[in-house]
Formats: C-alpha cells, sequence, structure tokens
C-alpha cells in the first residue's frame, strides 16, 4: 500500500502565518521556519509579538476564514484520495487548520494544538508528553519519516 504525505502550507494552502502578517500589518510575523528552523523559539517569538499586539486566537481565525487552497489543491487531493492514502503533515495547530480542511474535503491530518486562555490568547502549543524542545513531534511518537526526491513516504515505526 502506498501513503503519500504533504505538508499543508505552502503546498495546499497560503502560508498561513503570512496571511495574518499582512492582515495585522505586523510584518515580523511573516517569519516561518524557513527563517527560523527551532519550532519551539520560533513561536515563543510569535507568541510574544501576539501578546504585545494585544491578539488572540480570534484573529488569527478570522484571517484564516478568508484563506483558500491554491488553486487545484483540493480537486489534486480528491484525484489523489481516488487512488491512494493521503496523510498531511504539518507543523501548524489543529485550530488553524479545521476550516482549511473542510475546504479541502477533510483530509486526515496530523498537527500540533494550542493551548488558549479564557480571554483567548495563545498560551502556546499543548506540550508532548516526553518532546524534546525543537524537535519534530512526530519523531518522538517513535514515527519517523523519510520522503525521497520522488515524495514517497517509508515509514519506521
Amino acid at each position: 500500500m502506498n501513503i503519500v504525505c504533504l505538508d499543508m502550507e505552502g503546498v495546499l494552502v497560503p502560508e498561513i502565518w503570512i496571511a495574518f502578517s499582512e492582515a495585522s500589518g505586523i510584518p515580523e510575523l511573516r517569519r516561518t521556519t524557513r527563517d527560523e528552523p527551532d519550532y519551539d523559539k520560533l513561536m515563543t517569538w510569535r507568541l510574544g509579538i501576539l501578546k504585545e499586539h494585544g491578539l488572540g486566537l480570534k484573529e488569527i481565525q478570522d484571517t484564516i476564514a478568508k484563506i483558500d487552497p491554491l488553486p487545484g489543491a483540493k480537486a489534486f487531493l480528491d484525484e489523489l484520495r481516488a487512488t491512494t492514502q493521503v496523510i498531511i503533515l504539518s507543523d501548524t495547530f489543529e485550530e488553524f487548520a479545521k476550516p482549511l480542511m473542510e475546504k479541502l474535503g477533510w483530509p486526515t491530518i496530523f498537527c500540533n494544538s494550542l493551548e488558549v486562555a479564557e480571554n483567548g490568547e495563545i498560551t502556546g502549543p499543548v506540550p508532548e508528553k516526553g518532546r524534546q524542545k525543537g524537535r519534530s513531534p512526530f519523531r518522538d511518537h517513535g514515527l519517523v519519516l523519510s520522503l525521497d526526491l520522488h515524495f514517497r513516504c517509508r515509514w519506521t515505526l
């Protein structure tokens, strides 16, 4: 059996943080893991900017509601799912991904979750039990994914 694994942002939908940067007028939020590969460091930095500007989950979700999949993304996924299993692996958050997954026909996604205070402030990612800082949550759950240049996935458990 073949399984096709895809990233979400920049592959099926535009980058959420870049879209939010543009909507909020805060250019610093354009920074992604391409600019800062240490995910924990990047998220701590982003959360500081959100707090500084009094922004929370609602404001980000309002922006996400206006994001549409990239042209052809849903048709591509529909065609792919007709022939094989598809899993989206993303460093985004389920609170960000849900409306986008609906627009894409509810593909399977593995992603992070957020801790959100009652006032809507994002306090951080939900800590993964036993996860080392800066590492992919998938590796520490015993799942190692390797992708070759032909976009074939091999799982090692």
